[in-house]
């Protein structure tokens, strides 16, 4: 059952019934929708007659601001906004933009104490994230359609790592290689459904006769 819920002073709301598992009873649900039809609230049966509450909310751009995973609360599911507490959410994350509506971090709270955060920086072709403390932060540079032609990871206390790639004219994947120079090809039929991949090991790249070149291994 799928009843749409339009209440004068309160949000849009959908309340969905599931049947339980004993094929008698039925469980409780609602989304709610904020003035502009995005889902802004889950709510569902929780235990000890509680619900079972997770959020997302934008901001004035329409942009993903905050996004609350899911948390409990008492009362039982309705089309009434639940307003929590940030200190009593368990796990939230918030992103933060530049002018040009870019993500430029993401931060995960606990109880609305910062925890870690990962940014974002910009420079023409590429993106580079930098993740909390331990990860290696990575660099993608895309072409003029948007696609992925080379990432980098820089690992602590290492060499960068490099991975390339190359497309067909349509866009689709045609080959990757690796840091170490192996390369995998891809093939397709002529609806552009993939037929193939072909892993060529950089010792067999290397040497002249033509029977060298062949794949190691594909599927």
């Amino acid at each position: 059952m799928h009843p749409l819920i339009r209440g004068d002073s309160g949000p849009t709301a959908v309340h969905t019934q599931k049947i339980e598992n004993d094929g008698t009873s039925y469980g409780s649900e609602w989304t709610l929708y904020d003035g502009l039809l995005r889902p802004r609230q889950q709510q569902t049966e929780g235990d000890g007659g509680g619900r079972m509450v997770a959020d997302t909310i934008d901001d004035g751009s329409n942009r993903v601001a905050k996004v609350n995973d899911t948390y409990y609360a008492s009362g039982a599911p309705s089309s009434t906004l639940f307003l929590p507490v940030n200190s009593d959410v368990d796990a939230q994350t918030v992103t933060e933009y530049d002018g040009a509506s870019r993500a430029t971090a993401s931060i995960f709270k606990v109880a609305g104490t910062e925890k870690y955060r990962t940014t974002y920086t910009y420079g023409g072709d590429r993106i580079t994230a930098n993740p909390p403390t331990g990860q290696p932060a990575t660099t993608v540079v895309s072409d003029a359609r948007g696609q992925a032609t080379t990432r980098i990871e820089y690992p602590t206390g290492g060499a960068a790592v490099t991975t390339s790639y190359d497309y067909t004219s349509s866009g689709q994947l045609l080959k990757v290689t690796d840091d170490t120079g192996n390369v995998w090809f891809y093939a397709y039929d002529q609806l552009g459904r993939k037929k193939h991949r072909n892993l060529v090991a950089r010792s067999l790249l290397r040497q002249q006769s033509g029977a060298g070149a062949g794949a190691v291994c594909g599927r």
